[in-house]
């Protein structure tokens, strides 16, 4: 991935994060692709986005949001759930 990928990446990440009421850091071993897809698009349909994310970007993208997660957290295959729903604010 170049850099000018991961610099979109870490835009894009960053925007969701400040836009979103809730946020959690997930696994997803284990899961096949269809698994992940069919969680995606259940989640769509309640203001939320579930998607795969490399810890290092996240770290970056995550950094002066409230959402800002130490580095010890991040152990493995990581994803995000956002939720960006007035009933959780």
């Amino acid at each position: 991935m170049n850099k000018e990928t991961k610099e979109q990446i870490v835009s894009h990440i960053s925007s969701k994060l400040k836009q979103a009421t809730f946020a959690v850091l997930t696994g997803y071993r284990g899961l096949t692709v269809e698994q992940i897809t069919r969680l995606r698009n259940e989640l769509r349909g309640v203001s939320s986005d579930y998607q795969v994310v490399k810890n290092t970007l996240f770290k970056i993208a995550s950094k002066g949001t409230e959402f800002e997660t130490p580095h010890q957290t991040f152990a493995g295959p990581t994803a995000i759930l956002l939720i960006s729903d007035e009933h959780f604010s």
